[in-house]
Protein backbone atom coordinates (compact mmCIF):
# COMPACT_ATOMS: atom_id res chain seq x y z
CA UNK A 1 0.00 0.00 0.00
CA UNK A 2 1.06 3.77 -0.57
CA UNK A 3 0.00 6.82 0.95
CA UNK A 4 -1.78 8.98 -1.74
CA UNK A 5 -4.18 11.48 -2.11
CA UNK A 6 -7.84 12.28 -2.72
CA UNK A 7 -9.38 14.83 -4.36
CA UNK A 8 -13.49 14.95 -4.98
CA UNK A 9 -13.40 18.05 -7.14
CA UNK A 10 -17.46 19.68 -7.82
CA UNK A 11 -17.85 21.49 -10.73
CA UNK A 12 -21.37 23.78 -10.82
CA UNK A 13 -22.93 23.37 -14.09
CA UNK A 14 -25.15 26.72 -14.04
CA UNK A 15 -24.40 29.73 -15.59
CA UNK A 16 -26.25 32.86 -16.11
CA UNK A 17 -27.15 31.98 -19.44
CA UNK A 18 -27.73 28.37 -18.94
CA UNK A 19 -25.56 25.66 -18.08
CA UNK A 20 -22.44 23.92 -18.74
CA UNK A 21 -23.41 20.92 -21.38
CA UNK A 22 -22.09 17.30 -21.17
CA UNK A 23 -19.68 18.58 -24.46
CA UNK A 24 -18.04 21.59 -22.95
CA UNK A 25 -17.09 19.54 -19.46
CA UNK A 26 -15.92 16.89 -22.54
CA UNK A 27 -13.65 19.03 -23.96
CA UNK A 28 -12.76 20.64 -20.52
CA UNK A 29 -11.55 17.70 -19.56
CA UNK A 30 -9.70 16.30 -22.33
CA UNK A 31 -8.01 19.98 -22.40
CA UNK A 32 -7.36 21.06 -19.18
CA UNK A 33 -7.73 18.01 -16.58
CA UNK A 34 -6.13 14.90 -18.51
CA UNK A 35 -2.91 16.57 -19.68
CA UNK A 36 -1.92 17.41 -15.98
CA UNK A 37 -3.38 14.57 -14.83
CA UNK A 38 -2.42 11.82 -18.04
CA UNK A 39 -2.24 8.82 -15.00
CA UNK A 40 -6.00 8.77 -14.88
CA UNK A 41 -8.99 10.16 -13.42
CA UNK A 42 -12.76 9.32 -13.18
CA UNK A 43 -15.64 11.95 -13.13
CA UNK A 44 -19.32 11.99 -13.55
CA UNK A 45 -22.88 14.37 -13.95
CA UNK A 46 -24.42 14.31 -10.51
CA UNK A 47 -27.00 16.72 -8.70
CA UNK A 48 -26.49 18.75 -6.33
CA UNK A 49 -28.06 21.24 -4.07
CA UNK A 50 -26.32 24.11 -1.18
CA UNK A 51 -27.32 26.87 0.84
CA UNK A 52 -27.07 30.29 -0.63
CA UNK A 53 -26.03 33.27 1.94
CA UNK A 54 -29.40 34.27 2.58
CA UNK A 55 -30.17 30.32 3.62
CA UNK A 56 -32.14 29.99 0.20
CA UNK A 57 -31.45 26.38 -1.17
CA UNK A 58 -30.03 26.12 -4.98
CA UNK A 59 -30.59 23.51 -7.02
CA UNK A 60 -28.24 22.34 -10.04
CA UNK A 61 -27.00 19.68 -12.28
CA UNK A 62 -22.58 19.44 -11.22
CA UNK A 63 -19.53 16.96 -12.37
CA UNK A 64 -17.33 15.35 -10.23
CA UNK A 65 -13.71 14.74 -10.80
CA UNK A 66 -12.15 12.22 -8.44
CA UNK A 67 -8.75 12.35 -8.68
CA UNK A 68 -5.97 9.97 -6.66
CA UNK A 69 -2.63 11.39 -6.91
CA UNK A 70 1.41 11.89 -5.07
CA UNK A 71 0.84 15.10 -2.56
CA UNK A 72 3.33 16.81 -4.53
CA UNK A 73 3.71 20.47 -5.76
CA UNK A 74 2.77 19.94 -8.86
CA UNK A 75 -0.28 18.00 -8.37
CA UNK A 76 -1.15 20.94 -5.83
CA UNK A 77 -0.76 23.49 -8.80
CA UNK A 78 -2.23 21.66 -11.12
CA UNK A 79 -5.53 21.35 -9.27
CA UNK A 80 -5.23 24.87 -8.58
CA UNK A 81 -4.81 25.66 -12.42
CA UNK A 82 -8.20 23.74 -13.23
CA UNK A 83 -10.40 25.02 -10.71
CA UNK A 84 -9.40 28.60 -11.68
CA UNK A 85 -9.19 28.09 -15.54
CA UNK A 86 -13.01 26.17 -14.83
CA UNK A 87 -14.77 29.44 -12.71
CA UNK A 88 -13.24 31.88 -14.86
CA UNK A 89 -14.57 30.15 -18.45
CA UNK A 90 -17.64 29.17 -16.48
CA UNK A 91 -18.34 32.18 -14.72
CA UNK A 92 -18.47 29.94 -11.59
CA UNK A 93 -18.12 31.58 -8.10
CA UNK A 94 -15.97 28.40 -6.65
CA UNK A 95 -15.12 24.93 -7.04
CA UNK A 96 -15.70 22.60 -4.38
CA UNK A 97 -13.26 20.43 -3.12
CA UNK A 98 -12.44 17.47 -0.61
CA UNK A 99 -9.19 16.60 -0.19
CA UNK A 100 -8.35 13.19 1.74
CA UNK A 101 -5.54 11.17 2.73
CA UNK A 102 -5.75 7.44 1.64
CA UNK A 103 -3.77 4.45 1.10
CA UNK A 104 -4.14 2.58 -2.38
CA UNK A 105 -2.91 -0.57 -4.27
CA UNK A 106 -3.09 -1.78 -7.49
Amino acid sequence: MQVSIEDTLYFGASRAHGRVTSHEWQTFVDSEITPRFPQGLTHWQASGQWADNRGKTIKEMAFVLKLVHPDTEKDEQSIDEITNIYRQHYDQDSVLRVRNQVCVSF
